[in-house]
């Protein structure tokens, strides 16, 4: 977990958004739990009434992990399609970059549960051993449909047809 630095430099930045998110969602909300929280490099630290609640942040549990694994996934569907390369990385960016707004997300979700009086410790291992996986496999689902809607509305205005709306996989380019 400490490992494979060049992913773990991510997670202090992830960190300070998600504190960000929280002092916003606290000043909005005028949640009735008073927390603030503190960040020291991979560290949060959430102090709420009934005390500190402390998360060390590991690469995988950023979620660096769903990046790699969504840009392999979406690389690979748009290379068996005939999108052209400038629109691919378009695509390519533009998803890497949404899946870690997905990432900071659900380590909100996870400081949100935290902070809530009636969870314990148990529930929230739980909680943190499911959400990655309930977030990201439909997040890379809808993401793979939205470029194919995306690609057939482009090819209908364009005017352009085939007999697969141009992203039919395995097609020369």
């Amino acid at each position: 977990y400490d490992t494979l630095g060049i992913f773990q430099f991510v997670v202090p930045t992830y960190l300070n958004f998600n504190v960000g998110i929280l002092e916003t969602i606290n000043h909005i909300l005028n949640l009735e739990t008073e927390f603030t929280s503190q960040t020291f490099g991979n560290t949060l630290v959430l102090y709420t009434p009934d005390g500190p609640f402390v998360m060390k942040v590991y690469w995988p549990s950023a979620g660096v992990h769903s990046i790699i694994i969504f840009s392999f996934v979406l690389f690979a569907f748009l290379l068996k399609s005939r999108i052209p390369w400038n629109r691919i990385f378009i695509y390519l960016f533009l998803g890497i970059f949404l899946t870690g707004v997905l990432n900071i997300m659900r380590i909100t979700l996870l400081s949100l549960f935290a902070i809530d009086p009636n969870a314990d410790l148990p529930s929230w291992e739980q909680f943190h051993s499911v959400i990655g996986e309930i977030i990201f496999i439909p997040w890379v689902l809808l993401y793979l449909v939205f470029v194919i809607f995306i690609e057939k509305r482009y090819h209908r205005v364009k005017g352009k047809t085939s007999e697969c709306d141009n992203i039919c996989p395995g097609k020369d380019r």
